[in-house]
């Protein structure tokens, strides 16, 4: 558990297999952890976090987005689900996908699935066999507080370029800002530099003072918002030298 207040803590992302950012928030009345992890394995590393921590078990789940190294891990955790409606709606989609190898293949292949996802899902987990995809129990469309008690957590569409779907958890008491995997993606995607800037617009007006991302080092607001200011340079250089 990496602290960073009383009341806000995270663990670690770990690359080798993609094991997202798993964060937490306590209040006074109930406790909210924000995605659900990679796997069983994944999520029940953090559950026996808290213990060692003598934290309070999640009373809530908030999903980031719908990806499966955020989701894999809903079945294990005994608490609420909330997600947003889209990614609510892709999450029963993928109820009813089959996890063998040809099925996995043949998403890779259509572009449902990535490569890259493809591979680490084999790694993180060879055996699927009773993987069990869950949808949300609370569904918001674009934005929800959450009261914990003390402290509340502001769970908010943004979308972007990584997903249409993502969300992140702004916790403003504590100025902390999850962004889950918001800030990903690149020029590759439909209209990057469009969404870059909404984004930027967002989280300038969010008073945050750390961000904690979904795989990497947490960072400070000014570090974080100049690297969106970079990319957005990056995507109107590649702008201006498209053919017209």
């Amino acid at each position: 558990m990496i602290k960073l207040s009383d009341r806000v803590y995270y663990t670690a992302h770990n690359d080798e297999t993609d094991r997202s950012v798993l964060g937490y928030v306590r209040g006074s009345r109930y406790a909210l952890m924000v995605d659900a992890g990679n796997s069983s394995r994944h999520a029940e590393l953090f559950l026996q976090s808290l213990r060692e921590e003598r934290l309070p078990y999640p009373d809530y789940v908030a999903i980031t987005h719908w990806h499966w190294d955020h989701i894999f891990g809903m079945d294990t955790v005994q608490a609420k689900t909330i997600t947003n409606s889209l990614t609510d709606r892709q999450l029963k989609k993928m109820q009813l996908w089959k996890w063998d190898d040809a099925s996995m293949d043949l998403r890779a292949a259509n572009g449902e699935e990535s490569p890259v996802c493809n591979r680490n899902i084999r790694k993180e987990l060879p055996d699927r066999t009773g993987l069990t995809i869950k949808s949300g129990d609370i569904v918001y469309d674009s934005r929800l507080t959450v009261d914990l008690g003390g402290v509340h957590c502001e769970l908010i569409r943004v979308g972007g370029c990584h997903s249409e779907d993502c969300s992140v958890v702004f916790v403003p008491e504590e100025k902390v800002l999850f962004i889950g995997d918001a800030d990903c993606g690149g020029s590759k995607t439909e209209n990057p530099l469009e969404k870059t800037e909404k984004l930027l617009a967002l989280f300038e007006s969010l008073d945050f003072e750390l961000c904690v991302h979904g795989h990497t080092e947490h960072e400070g607001r000014h570090d974080f918002l100049a690297s969106l200011r970079e990319d957005i340079e990056q995507y109107r250089r590649e702008s201006d030298k498209r053919p017209v």
